[in-house]
């Protein structure tokens, strides 16, 4: 019995979040860097807006090009060679689930036109428009 009590609080579920936001971390929360405030304030709205259901712990971010973006789960207003980016993150103590998560984060503003090689045409988080969608939740238990 102490066991499954000892194994369910070590649990953590894993997820990987695309978006074509750019969502950089910066460091950078005032400055004469306009752009560089700009990219963190968009990661703090992400970390934000995923800690309205659990606590999240980053783990890495990575920025990609990419010839296509077939097969990630944009809408399908975005074609062709884009960048986006890769966020994986870590919930402690149990599974939150990812429709929720993405309910969440459906409409919230962003600041847009910093490195992103898509035209928003509104300056926000989008995942329930299969035209617009901005930004995929996939649970992966598999990376470490």
């Amino acid at each position: 019995m102490w066991a499954l009590f000892l194994w369910l609080l070590n649990m953590h579920m894993n997820y990987k979040l695309y978006t074509l936001v750019d969502v950089t971390e910066t460091g950078e929360h005032h400055g004469p860097d306009h752009k560089q405030v700009s990219q963190q304030a968009n990661w703090n709205t992400l970390i934000q807006v995923l800690g309205l259901r659990a606590n999240p712990t980053p783990k890495k971010t990575i920025s990609h090009h990419a010839d296509s973006l077939r097969g990630l789960g944009f809408g399908t207003a975005y074609k062709g060679k884009n960048r986006y980016w890769e966020c994986e993150f870590e919930i402690e103590y149990g599974e939150v689930p990812i429709e929720h998560m993405l309910e969440d984060f459906d409409l919230v503003p962003i600041i847009a036109d910093l490195d992103e090689t898509v035209h928003l045409k509104t300056a926000i988080f989008s995942t329930q428009n299969s035209q617009t969608r901005n930004l995929v939740i996939v649970s992966d238990n598999d990376f470490g």
